[in-house]
């Protein structure tokens, strides 16, 4: 009988050591963490900065100096293994400018310069569904992780300009183009309103960028810093779509596709995002 009990009692005890072992086992840490941003979703806000153009096909030898313009927005990520899909609303001002010169002749022996130069800009609400792929393992215990994306895009034009000029902030309601000219001694500037409806837009987005993950007690901060080129599909020149109704024939006539103007833009964008954890409990609260 003794010889059981004593037996019993060593095997009590093993048990008790190695449960005690266990429980005192640190919880993984977030530098530890197999999930790309130590949660499955993560909400938070984005910052950028597009500079855009609007090429004209009717026009030549034109320089395009671009409208620098801003992105405000809030963003949200759904993550898996290497993969993740967000969507992304987003406040942006964005527009063109460009600029020709052409000599021509003053008088017999002088040449002067024609220089006309073109600008607008416009506030449009955008939204955006960005599937990205994440390098994981690409750089040593993924301090950053390298990011490629794609996403397409749609503008709605909210019929107003809100933008910095000259040092100082402008608001125009509704926006306008403003054309100047100058040759010899002659300058002319014209400012026109524009037709806000016709800059609806939809464009692809495709870039790269770099993530990186600021572990915290118990917490951490996803910092994402990307670049990427938006490519306007529709041609801002059109009448219509497919079809126009021809007032003359007084039919549907297909559109007149000869003048293309499409809106792009080159952009560099900071997003900050704080992920959604489920809260984590012991033992006691369900004993509570």
């Amino acid at each position: 009988m003794k010889r059981f009990l004593i037996i019993g009692i060593l095997l009590f005890l093993s048990v008790s050591l190695s449960a005690q072992r266990q429980f005192r086992k640190p919880l993984k840490s977030q530098n530890q963490g197999t999930n790309l941003a130590f949660s499955n979703y993560t909400v938070g806000v984005k910052l950028g900065c597009p500079w855009s153009f609007m090429p004209d096909s009717e026009l030549q030898k034109v320089i395009y100096s671009g409208n620098f313009g801003y992105n405000l927005g809030i963003v949200a990520e759904r993550y898996f293994s290497k993969l993740s899909i967000g969507l992304e609303g987003l406040f942006s001002q964005k527009g063109t400018k460009m600029y020709y010169d052409r000599p021509y002749q003053q008088s017999l022996t002088a040449n002067g310069t024609f220089h006309r130069e073109f600008y607008m800009g416009y506030n449009v609400a955008s939204v955006r569904i960005p599937l990205t792929y994440y390098f994981k393992g690409a750089v040593k215990d993924d301090k950053v992780i390298p990011y490629l994306f794609i996403a397409p895009q749609v503008d709605i034009p909210l019929g107003f300009n809100a933008t910095i000029r000259e040092k100082q902030f402008l608001f125009e309601n509704p926006p306008t183009q403003t054309t100047i000219t100058t040759f010899g001694g002659y300058e002319e500037k014209r400012i026109e309103e524009v037709d806000a409806k016709a800059l609806i837009n939809a464009s692809a987005l495709g870039g790269l960028g770099l993530m990186g993950r600021i572990p915290t007690n118990g917490y951490a901060i996803i910092v994402k810093f990307d670049v990427a080129i938006n490519y306007g599909l529709r041609n801002l020149a059109e009448e219509g779509f497919i079809w126009k109704w021809n007032e003359q024939e007084k039919k549907l006539v297909k559109k007149d596709n000869n003048r293309i103007i499409r809106s792009h833009d080159l952009e560099a964008n900071l997003t900050i995002l704080f992920p959604i954890k489920k809260r984590l409990r012991d033992a006691c609260y369900y004993f509570d």
